[in-house]
């Protein structure tokens, strides 16, 4: 089924991933929060897939985003709400720490290395 918007709304939309210390990137479970201006705030789990999308009046931009999963570390990223289109926010996890042979991952600088 396909629904209009209302006027003034706008869809955002994208997918989390996590990239773990081998560099492997798959869907995440995770859970994405929404805080926009004029107090429109909610909670979104992702799908198997790790995909969300939510409609929200673009009067209420800019949102920030947090996508967060147990284990990984968390991502924030601030999105404009465009009347009438789709905006993609994806986001990438990555590992809250990396181990090899017991000893931890010195190669990982940390989120957006």
């Amino acid at each position: 089924m396909n629904v209009a918007s209302p006027s003034g709304w706008g869809k955002i939309a994208g997918t989390v991933n996590g990239q773990d210390c081998s560099n492997n990137i798959k869907p995440l479970r995770a859970v994405v929060f929404a805080t926009g201006e004029k107090g429109f705030s909610f909670t979104l789990k992702t799908d198997n897939n790790g995909n969300y999308a939510f409609w929200a009046p673009s009067g209420s931009s800019p949102f920030s985003l947090i996508a967060s999963a147990s284990g990984w570390i968390a991502q924030t990223q601030s999105v404009n709400v465009k009347a009438g289109k789709t905006t993609t926010q994806n986001f990438t996890l990555r590992p809250q720490s990396c181990q090899r042979l017991g000893h931890f991952d010195r190669s990982y600088r940390g989120p957006g290395s």
